[in-house]
């Protein structure tokens, strides 16, 4: 059940991409032959004010199918090619911009709605433990952990074993910041301090939800490029990255934790969510060809020369980009089905920790 309620959050994250992609084209006058979700064969049709909307077999992706994209015979007026760089720019753009506005709202719900003050106070300190080492104290109330929100505090431990983390504090009324380096747990890789917390809750306001909101957003973006930056720099290897298959197997190990309740469930898979639209509006607009920052790369190559590149060059882009996104496509893939196992072992070491 958790596998079907998972493809269904993917393909609706599909939808909204390729929905905003329909409606950019139609506010600027492109025509769309076809609005598909999913890929291969088609399993169902429908066309609507000329324009077919089909679901596919396989719920892999989906598309819109641009009127003069790829050389159909139509009319100037419906014509992708025809139009002004602006409203071409604005209808490839159109996918990204729906899944930061998805991304957007989510984490506003989880904000305003589901969410709220997250306060998290230290009970004890292990003795011998880099809390202790570093002068954390019994009764310090824990307020941020490198300046980012509280709920991203036991990430940022896992995530920094032997590398130092800076966690603002109130201790006795005042206001400080101490620096910490969290040890590496020899079983699972990941960091951590050695302090056991209490945790208390407050609901947030509306503007309070506006900021969080702002905040939540702004640290989706810069992890996405700090994870391509890592990439690029070797500092993490290509076989951490996760694909649909990944995506699944991560959020089936948190919805089938029996001990969470039903409400901390939705709340986990809405933040997986926003997660993901976001993350996806950002990949997309990557200058890669195949992706629409590939189609959005041209348009910038065809302002600055004041004509678009011959059709020849642009196709073999597309025909290059083809390859080597089933490439990498079929190696995420073959990684993540390897890597199951381990993962899952993963997953499970830390949820006990």
């Amino acid at each position: 059940m958790s596998i079907l309620i998972i493809i269904i959050m993917l393909a609706i994250l599909i939808v909204v991409h390729e929905f905003g992609h329909l409606i950019a084209a139609k506010y600027a006058g492109i025509g769309v032959i076809e609005f598909s979700i999913g890929m291969g064969p088609k399993l169902f049709s429908k066309e609507f004010k000329n324009t077919i909307y089909s679901l596919r077999l396989l719920p892999i992706g989906g598309y819109v199918k641009l009127a003069g994209l790829d050389d159909e015979n139509v009319s100037d007026d419906i014509n992708y090619r025809k139009k002004s760089i602006f409203h071409r720019f604005l209808t490839i753009s159109g996918g990204s911009f729906m899944n930061f506005i998805l991304g957007i709202l989510i984490l506003f719900s989880l904000s305003y709605v589901l969410s709220g003050v997250i306060k998290l106070d230290i009970q004890s300190v292990i003795p011998g433990s880099p809390a202790e080492k570093f002068g954390l104290l019994r009764g310090d109330k824990i307020v941020s952990v490198n300046s980012q929100p509280l709920k991203y505090f036991d990430y940022h431990i896992k995530q920094s074993a032997n590398k130092e983390v800076f966690i603002s504090l109130i201790r006795n009324n005042q206001n400080m910041t101490v620096r910490v380096v969290p040890e590496k747990n020899t079983e699972t890789n990941m960091g951590f301090i050695g302090v056991k917390l209490n945790s208390d809750f407050h609901k947030f306001q509306f503007f309070d939800s506006i900021k969080t909101t702002i905040h939540s957003f702004n640290f989706q973006i810069k992890s996405t490029f700090t994870f391509f930056k890592l990439l690029i720099q070797k500092k993490m290897s290509v076989n951490e990255m996760s694909g649909p298959i990944g995506i699944i197997q991560f959020s089936k190990f948190g919805l089938d934790q029996n001990e969470i309740k039903l409400i901390t469930k939705i709340k986990f898979l809405l933040e997986i969510m926003g997660i993901i639209s976001i993350s996806l509006g950002i990949i997309n607009l990557l200058p890669f060809p195949v992706l629409d920052g590939g189609h959005l790369l041209f348009l910038v190559i065809e302002f600055l020369r004041n004509k678009p590149l011959s059709k020849n060059i642009e196709n073999s882009i597309m025909t290059a980009g083809v390859v080597c996104l089933i490439m990498l496509t079929c190696f995420i893939t073959f990684n993540d089905i390897k890597n199951w196992d381990n993962r899952a072992q993963k997953y499970q070491e830390s949820s006990n920790r």
